[in-house]
């Protein structure tokens, strides 16, 4: 697990956009982390074999990342870089 704490410059925080997220086995209980691998990813995955887990995709190959990530974000598609 990582430390509890973090050092940053706050010329960070006043220059940039950042956000912080954080996950981990660590911000779940021990029960939550069992019922994610019992219970929340078999539903998901059985929702998915039933075709009632829809994920609007874009598929971009590698070669045009560059004018895809300029454009990504606005319309609620999640892109798949395709590298072959």
């Amino acid at each position: 697990m990582a430390g509890s704490t973090i050092q940053l410059p706050g010329v960070v925080l006043r220059s940039t956009g950042l956000e912080l997220y954080g996950s981990g086995g660590g911000s779940m209980s021990k029960d939550a982390m069992a019922s994610l691998f019992t219970e929340i990813v078999p539903a998901i995955f059985r929702l998915a074999v039933e075709g009632k887990l829809i994920i609007d995709t874009e598929v971009v190959p590698l070669s045009a990342i560059a004018t895809a990530w300029e454009r990504a974000g606005g319309d609620g598609k999640r892109m798949v870089v395709q590298c072959s």
